[in-house]
């Protein structure tokens, strides 16, 4: 289901959210501080616990995965100007994001969970040892803003975020606090 949902949501969303980001090139000078497993580590940072989230609760997942599209395109808009959160913004709605979720597909979520934090935890100590503050700041701005909208997006019970997405995000709030 979440490969189907990835699928749609390439393809409704692309178009619309890319044809404002075309003055974007794929190589900003951000991305040249990080070797290519430091990029990939900041990439996942970002994605892993927005799909913890997604994947506490059963169901929703292709309305959680265009809230999360839709939140990585309005935080390149609010943080292009910044090259090394550009260029992840940018990666993370190109098509490689959507290869990336693919790899996500068969782990289990306990997995997922654990992983994700840890990939934050690193994520994090390597922002601060080669990003200035304001993008450490907002690194952890945008991942607290994708995880909610992620579990905001799909709504279980009564309350916009179920107990087990705030137990979720507690988590990674606690990860983000400690960097």
């Amino acid at each position: 289901m979440r490969q189907l949902a990835v699928d749609y949501l390439w393809d409704v969303l692309h178009n619309a959210h890319v044809i404002g980001l075309r003055g974007i090139e794929d190589t900003m000078t951000g991305q040249s501080a990080f070797i290519p497993e430091e990029w990939e580590l900041l990439i996942a940072g970002i994605l892993q616990p927005a799909l913890a989230v997604s994947m506490v609760e059963r169901g929703g997942t292709l309305v959680e995965m265009l809230a999360l599209y839709d939140a990585l395109a309005e935080e390149l808009k609010v943080h292009v100007g910044y090259p090394v959160l550009g260029a992840l913004l940018t990666q993370l709605l190109s098509r490689k994001a959507v290869d990336a979720l693919r790899a996500y597909d068969r782990i289990d979520y306990e997995t997922l969970a654990l992983m994700s934090l840890n990939t934050l935890r690193d994520a994090l100590a390597l922002m601060v040892t080669k990003a200035n503050a304001d993008e450490v700041s907002i690194y952890k701005a945008v991942v607290r803003e994708l995880v909610q909208r992620v579990a905001e997006a799909n709504v279980e019970g009564s309350s916009a975020v179920s107990e087990n997405e705030a137990g979720m995000i507690a988590e990674i709030e606690l990860v983000l606090s400690d960097s």
